[in-house]
Parts: structure tokens; sequence; C-alpha cells
């Protein structure tokens, strides 16, 4: 303590009396963040928030039990929130001394911090604000976003706010979706979709749900936990899809839904042949057998060797593009979007790398692509996403727009192009070709050694 510094007991301070909680009075109101009358300090994120025990004690238990005579803040003159967030404990303190929820209009506060809000108000034990706020969320409830209400209401954990969020959902048009709505959800809100009873057809829930997985691939383990509850035909349906992801990870959510599902045997065959056996390398296929089998062998060897064969085949259609829309390609990593609520997709990914796989081998000398922002670059192809080549290096000059890229021919699956930056979009209108065109390969962009993958 400095020299000239008092230390406040709470048993010394004269409390106002009860109309000093009483919101309608002036005194009240001005005392927020007022160090004139303040006689404690409270540090959030080293910010100091001059404050008033006697109002805090009398509105939250935690801090009336913090500033009894059990406690060292009781003859503390500053006390450090930890854990704390500046922004929204100081929402939820102007309405402790206002009584008012209009800064929250003012500030236009959003869905996310509401429910911060409210677990902050919940966690100093400000039950007056609490409550305010999962009202003021119900009456603003209007959100057209009602999946998104019900995501955080079942985070937060506000059983009231999950009852009215599901009410609201059920009067949605689930068949008639758009899917955006989607991907924001955490996973345990669509857990709650995937098992309560919606309006929706199986199709479109599962639609949206896959659209979900690609806007978040970081939640793949936990769409294993729900691959396991489904049926054979439903497990098969996802297969079809061709998920944004690498087949090595489809392979293991599909043995574990297998090992899950012993009564479902006699499928297991049908729907292995829906994984690319030849992109997975053995410690990955011998899980089909450990730590006890799954399939029969001979099986497994014989679909096996009928992959591989057909991976050999490649083929070449001259001066003309093997790509027929982005639909026709399987993004293994990246996201499709519309762009400015146009016809207009773009694929982009936060990590500054995009794979994509032609589903065939081509051979090709040419890429045709647009980037949408000043980008360094390089390119690589595989024929199975274990050995990459690098073909086109662009990595020294920033490069924007239409972008005509020849190297040596080769046979090629996939295409990596990966920025130096964190951050790359291309428009999903890409070409790739066998170009009979005249070039000549620049050496400074087309290297010739083998990339790491």
């Amino acid at each position: 303590m400095r020299d000239g510094e008092r230390v406040f007991n709470h048993s010394d301070y004269k409390c106002f009396g009860p109309q000093v909680l009483d919101f309608e009075e002036r005194a009240v109101r001005d005392r927020y963040l007022s160090s004139t009358t303040s006689d404690v300090t409270l540090i959030v994120q080293e910010v100091a928030l001059p404050a008033h025990r006697c109002i805090l004690s009398k509105r939250s238990d935690y801090f009336n039990a913090m500033f009894s005579r059990s406690f060292i803040e009781a003859n503390s003159d500053k006390v450090i929130l930890k854990e704390t967030n500046l922004k929204t404990f100081k929402l939820v303190l102007r309405y402790i001394y206002t009584g008012s929820m209009h800064h929250f209009y003012r500030y236009s506060v959003s869905l996310k911090e509401l429910f911060e809000s409210f677990l902050c108000a919940r966690f100093y034990l400000f039950d007056s604000a609490a409550s305010a706020i999962v009202r003021y969320i119900k009456k603003e409830s209007v959100y057209k976003n009602s999946f998104l209400l019900l995501s955080n209401a079942l985070v937060y954990d506000v059983d009231e706010l999950t009852t009215m969020a599901t009410e609201l959902v059920k009067m949605i048009d689930m068949d008639s979706l758009i899917l955006d709505v989607f991907k924001d959800l955490s996973p345990l809100a669509v857990d709650y979709l995937l098992n309560n009873d919606l309006k929706a057809t199986v199709s479109n829930i599962y639609e949206a749900l896959v659209y979900w997985l690609q806007c978040n691939p970081s939640y793949f383990s936990t769409f294993g936990q729900w691959f396991e509850q489904l049926s054979p035909m439903a497990v098969e349906h996802f297969l079809k899809l061709r998920l944004i992801t690498p087949e090595s990870k489809i392979f293991e959510v599909l043995v574990r839904w297998m090992r899950h599902n012993p009564k479902y045997s006699s499928a297991f065959t049908q729907l292995l042949e829906h994984i690319e056996l030849h992109l997975l390398d053995k410690v990955q296929l011998d899980t089909l057998f450990e730590p006890t089998q799954l399939i029969d062998r001979k099986f497994f060897n014989n679909l096996l060797c009928q992959q591989q064969k057909r991976a050999k085949v490649v083929q070449k259609v001259v001066n003309q593009n093997v790509i027929n829309g982005i639909d026709d390609l399987r993004i293994v990593r990246g996201n499709v979007i519309r762009f400015n609520n146009s016809n207009t997709r773009k694929v982009t990914e936060s990590k500054g790398v995009i794979i994509i796989d032609l589903k065939k081998s081509f051979s090709l000398n040419c890429l045709k692509l647009k980037l949408m922002s000043d980008v360094c670059y390089t390119v690589s192809v595989s024929k199975d996403m274990h050995d990459w080549k690098r073909v086109i290096n662009r990595s020294k000059y920033q490069r924007y727009g239409s972008q005509v890229l020849y190297f040596k021919k080769r046979a090629v699956r996939f295409i990596r192009i990966q920025s130096v930056s964190e951050f790359l979009q291309i428009d999903a209108d890409l070409e790739a070709l066998y170009s009979t065109d005249t070039f000549e390969s620049d050496p400074a962009i087309t290297p010739t050694l083998s990339v790491a993958s």
C-alpha cells in the first residue's frame, strides 16, 4: 500500500441504504465508473474500473462474500478479476448501476457478446443482470439465424432459451433452408438438431450437415461420433457425397462405424467399395484386420488390385478443359462459397493451401486459374497425394488475376495450390488441359524437384 492510501473495511463503510440500489435515483447511476466516491478499484485486463463495495455486495453474493472479513479483498483497495473479458464485464457492470439495457441497444451488442455477458453475470452471481440479459435475448429473438441462437443457448446452458430456440427452429421450412445458417453452429447444436424431430427430410438435414462439416473441418472427429449412429443406407449416402476431407479421414470414420455396428457386417463390403483404398497407406489399411478382422481378406485384395489398375489409366484430352465446372471436382481442402450473392463461386482457404481432386488421372501440361487477391504461390501435382511434384514456383513475386501456367506433361489427379501467405482465394472456374500450344518452360518457375506432401 502506498503512503496516503486508505484501507477500506466493509464494516466501516456506510452503505447508502436500500434506496441506493433504486435505479431510478440519478445518484446511483452517476456512480458508474466514478472515481469520486469509489472505495474499490476492479482491475480487468489491466484496466482500472472504479466501483463501490456496497453496490456490488447488494447485487452479487460473489462480491458480498469477497468483501466480508473472511477474504483478503476485504482490506484491499484494488481487486484483480482474472480471466474476465473487459467489454462484457463493463456491459454487466453498467446494468448493475443503471438497471437499464439501453447500452446493449446503443452499442449493437452481438448475439455472441450477449451470451458472453450472460456468462459473466452468472459467474459473478449478478443474478438480476443474468435474468435481464435472458429477457433481452428473448425479446430480441427476431434474430434471422434461429440456429445460431440455439447453438449459443446449448453451449451456455440456458434452458429457457434452448426451449424457445427449438420452437423457432421447428417453425422453419428446413427443405428450403439456406445452408449458410448451419456453418457457424457448434458441434453440440448440430448434435441437438440431428436428434430432434424437425420438419425436414433426412436428405436435407444430411446435406446441411455435410455443408457444416465442410465449413468446420476441425470438427471431423466429432462428426465420427454421429457417423456411428447412422444406418448403412445413410453411410452410403455420405460416402457418395465425397466430403471435403482427405480419403484417409473418411476411411477412418467408416472403420470406426464398422466396429461400432457389427450387426451390419453384411453391408461392409458394399460400403468399402466407395473408399479409394489405393490412396491409403499400409498402416491405415491394416485397421480393417486389426485388432479383429472386419472383411474377407480375399475380397479386400481383389478390390485393391482393381482400384490400382484403374488408377494407372491416364486419360488424354487435347486442347480441352477436363473440368466441367466446380461441381465436377472434389475439393479436398478449401471451401467453396458464392461471390457477392451472385452465381460466381470462389474457393478459399484460410491456411493458404487448396487441394483439388480431378477424380481421375489426366495427362496435363497447362493450368488456368484466377487469383482473387495479390499472392505469391506455388503449384504442385500428384497422382496419389503421397508423392508431389512442384510444377510452378511463383513464390518470389506477388501475382493477381488470371494465370496461364504451362509445365512439362505429367499424369495428374491432384492439384495443390499453396500461397506464401496465410490466405488463398481463387475463382472456382478452373481449367486444366493438355495444350498443343507452343511454349517454353521457364526454369525459374517450373522446377523439377519433388516436394514433401
